[in-house]
């Protein structure tokens, strides 16, 4: 029997650490979500103020960071497995497009643009990875190669 070590590729390990980091960013949200409680008087389970338009982007990014961080996670360990250095650097790119993201949208929204197209073209890359492994372990990769190549 093997261990899962000796199954998974060369510097998966890089994959989960990026994983890992998409938790600290929450994290990080999680506090700003909670000073802006405490900063604008926005009692929980509350997610929106009609009065405090500054407490509204914040929740807003973090909500955000929540409708794509299964998408993140999930492309990344499964491309991850094909693709391990690939994903992870597009993962530290999510994470660093996340995080300007949040920290532009807090500010003003309208400054939020880099850090989505950063984000954005760190999803497209991990969907690639995740797409690519999974046409080569359906064999449709196996089975192009064989019938072009005759």
């Amino acid at each position: 029997m093997s261990s899962l070590a000796q199954v998974l590729p060369e510097r998966y390990g890089y994959v989960v650490l990026a994983v890992a980091g998409g938790s600290l960013v929450n994290i990080y949200h999680i506090v700003q979500v909670a000073k802006a409680r405490k900063q604008y008087s926005v009692k929980a389970p509350l997610t929106y103020s009609e009065d405090e338009p500054a407490f509204n982007r914040i929740m807003r990014a973090h909500l955000n960071y929540l409708e794509n961080y299964p998408f993140f996670a999930c492309t990344m360990l499964l491309g991850g497995l094909q693709y391990p250095r690939v994903s992870t650097s597009a993962g530290v790119m999510w994470l660093v497009g996340r995080i300007w993201y949040a920290k532009a949208y807090a500010e003003d929204s309208s400054k939020r643009g880099p850090g989505f197209m950063i984000s954005s073209l760190a999803q497209l890359l991990m969907l690639g990875n995740t797409i690519g492994f999974g046409l080569r372990h359906a064999g449709v990769i196996a089975a192009c190669r064989a019938r072009f190549s005759r």
